[in-house]
């Protein structure tokens, strides 16, 4: 059928090897079969979602009485109250919106792509998708006013439920295939999960909470994609970063330092974060993935004798890379464009090659 659809568009054109049009159809008509299913990032924040959490959130948020101990700091956490509560009654508003459209339709952003075609026709099929994406933005907006009541209703006269604009609700559709929700553990957490004791491997170790499972998880599947060279994978030397951390939390000092520490002092640091390599590689789920098992633990020790001899050195150009890549993530989050990395960026400056990686 798919393949007779297409054969009929192009036996539609006069003369096909002349007309870009249909050959623009022929080359895109399997979009006419492609599911319309919303993004399982968009799904996942939906299903989190009900009237109940929405009225929790705003009284986390906006319900108590704030304890800040300046006028800006106020500021600032009154204003990421009221983003926090906007966007979660935006969810409901969707969630409710899908449940009338069947559950799969999205409200339309109005936009079609460039196509060759002539004036009118492009001009007729943008007002249809503006027309279109119109309805959609209204039955948001009426949705987001119905919240709106119940949720001031809910929560009483005490408590002050942020008005939602119009720009919010026409940005809000705009960028709806787009939605993600990144959260970080502290780096405490990670710590903790990721120590060479957190995983004793033996029947009294602690089952990995759910959460860790996933992470776990997305790090096996990282190592299913090494880099081309795989001894640089950016992970192995998070592994090799971590052990390091480890041994300075030991000893009181980095692996390779002092500086004019002699041969025998670093191979026995080496040493040292060799063996603290294994058992982090156990707390993060990865001792049976065949890249670390072919690098980090085939005895070579190679990583462990690079991040001695590097003796937690700071190189003003790694520095200058990596302070690039922070501030370009801060103003991410600052202007509330883009998704910001999840949630560790590691960079190898030795292969000029960096992994994001869910720790």
């Amino acid at each position: 059928e798919k393949n007779d659809f297409r054969a009929t568009i192009k036996s539609m054109a006069r003369n096909y090897n002349d007309e870009l049009n249909f050959q623009e159809a022929h080359g895109d008509a399997y979009l006419a079969y492609a599911e319309r299913d919303v993004p399982w990032e968009v799904q996942e924040l939906l299903d989190g979602t009900t009237d109940e959490s929405v009225a929790a959130i705003i009284q986390r948020f906006v319900g108590g009485s704030g304890g800040c101990g300046t006028v800006a700091a106020a500021a600032a956490d009154a204003s990421v109250a009221s983003r926090n509560v906007r966007f979660a009654i935006l969810l409901l508003a969707l969630k409710r919106f899908l449940e009338k459209s069947g559950g799969r339709w999205l409200p339309l952003d109005g936009k079609i792509p460039d196509m060759t075609a002539s004036t009118e026709p492009y001009i007729a099929l943008q007002e249809v998708y503006k027309s279109r994406a119109d309805e959609d933005r209204a039955a948001m907006r009426s949705a987001v006013d119905a919240i709106l009541v119940e949720q001031r209703a809910r929560v009483g006269v005490g408590v002050v439920v942020p008005d939602i604009t119009d720009e919010e609700v026409t940005a809000f559709c705009r960028n709806i295939q787009n939605l993600r929700k990144v959260g970080t553990r502290s780096y405490s957490e990670e710590w903790k999960a990721h120590a060479p004791s957190a995983d004793g491997g033996g029947d009294d170790a602690a089952m990995p909470t759910p959460q860790e499972e996933e992470i776990r998880g997305d790090l096996m599947m990282a190592t299913m994609d090494p880099y081309e060279v795989p001894e640089h994978t950016p992970l192995l030397w998070q592994v090799a970063l971590r052990a390091a951390d480890v041994f300075c939390d030991q000893n009181g000092r980095y692996p390779g330092t002092p500086l004019d520490a002699d041969d025998k002092a670093l191979e026995a640091d080496a040493k040292e974060v060799q063996g603290l390599i294994a058992p982090i590689c156990a707390s993060m789920g990865l001792s049976d993935a065949d890249l670390v098992k072919s690098t980090l633990l085939n005895g070579s020790m190679a990583h462990a004798v690079e991040i001695t001899r590097y003796g937690n050195a700071e190189l003003h150009n790694i520095a200058s890379v990596l302070g690039g890549v922070a501030s370009q993530e801060a103003v991410k989050i600052i202007t509330g464009q883009y998704v910001p990395l999840d949630n560790t960026y590691v960079y190898n400056g030795i292969a000029g090659t960096a992994g994001v990686y869910k720790l």
